[in-house]
């Protein structure tokens, strides 16, 4: 597995900050299969909340996303 995290830093629309960050998974063949033979698409790696203009986000990265 190959894991590429980048990070953005800009002015915001409203003259604060924006921070960006962006993660991109490459799996190997092995990787790729193990995942389908164990059927583990829908469990979640990660769970999220984020708070956008008063209003709470909630999210999840499953496995299913890496491939």
């Amino acid at each position: 597995m190959i894991l590429t995290i980048t990070r953005d830093q800009s002015k915001g629309l409203l003259g604060g900050i924006s921070f960006e960050l962006r993660a991109q998974v490459e799996l190997t063949q092995e990787e790729a299969e193990l995942i389908n033979k164990y059927k583990v698409h829908k469990e979640a790696l990660f769970t999220g909340v984020s708070k956008f203009f008063g209003k709470t986000l909630e999210y999840d990265i499953k496995v299913g996303e890496l491939e």
